[in-house]
């Protein structure tokens, strides 16, 4: 993602001015971008602009993530410290509202019990948690030290599952792991300023056909070699 560009193959969107400041494939497949102007806009995979989710931008001021929840409802975060949300189909429902708590809100993931919804909170440098289901606001959820959060802005569930990797824009423990259950910090990776920037956000790409043991080597490569003179080695 670039500041005027979505790649979405087959083709690239684009979404005007300003920044896309989040991506989701919602349930019907359509893609939605967060603008950072205002709205969350309704892609087709071809380019084609489709509606605002919320009927117009200002259903979703000043968005910072997008994200789809298991049952097809989309969670949208804001600057303003609540997330608002929208039925599959955009039309506007109960959210969560976290004003007293702290406000600039980015990355947000569903539980996948989706008993919570897990909210990057930049103010708070940390992850906070509302109940999925009664809207309450829980309270800051990882359990780190030494700022390792700073400035939190990207969170993601690990491949396993058993974690929530977030990414911290403001410190050198740019991805860190947290256990889903207790939010203990379980592993961090580093990078320093003359290696790369500041990470915002994170994402977790599926095993690859080719390379099933995930071990980035490819399977075909890893096939045992054949006795070719039958000596009963293999050399």
């Amino acid at each position: 993602v670039d500041r005027t560009t979505v790649v979405a193959l087959p083709a690239i969107v684009d979404v005007g001015s300003g920044a896309a400041h989040g991506l989701a494939f919602a349930n019907d497949g359509s893609l939605l971008v967060a603008h950072s102007l205002g709205g969350v806009g309704r892609y087709s995979t071809d380019g084609t602009f489709l509606g605002w989710i919320g009927g117009n931008e200002q259903a979703a001021p000043t968005p910072r993530d997008v994200a789809v929840r298991a049952d097809g409802r989309i969670l949208v975060t804001s600057a303003d410290g609540r997330i608002r949300q929208f039925l599959a189909n955009g039309t506007p429902t109960t959210g969560f509202d976290g004003t007293n708590a702290g406000h600039d809100y980015f990355g947000v993931i569903e539980s996948p019990d989706a008993a919570f919804i897990i909210v990057a909170s930049r103010a708070q440098s940390g992850l906070v948690r509302f109940d999925a289901k009664t809207s309450a606001y829980l309270g800051r959820f990882d359990v780190q030290s030494n700022g390792l959060l700073s400035r939190a802005s990207g969170v993601a569930l690990s491949g396993n599952g058993k974690a929530y990797l977030a990414t911290s824009s403001a410190s050198s423990s740019t991805l860190n792991g947290y256990n889903i259950n207790s939010g203990y910090l379980e592993r961090t990776y580093r990078s320093y300023g003359v290696d790369a920037g500041p990470a915002n956000a994170v994402i977790v790409a599926p095993k690859s056909a080719t390379d099933q043991n995930g071990d980035f080597v490819p399977d075909a490569c890893q096939t045992p070699l054949p006795d070719l003179d039958g000596n009963g080695v293999v050399n």
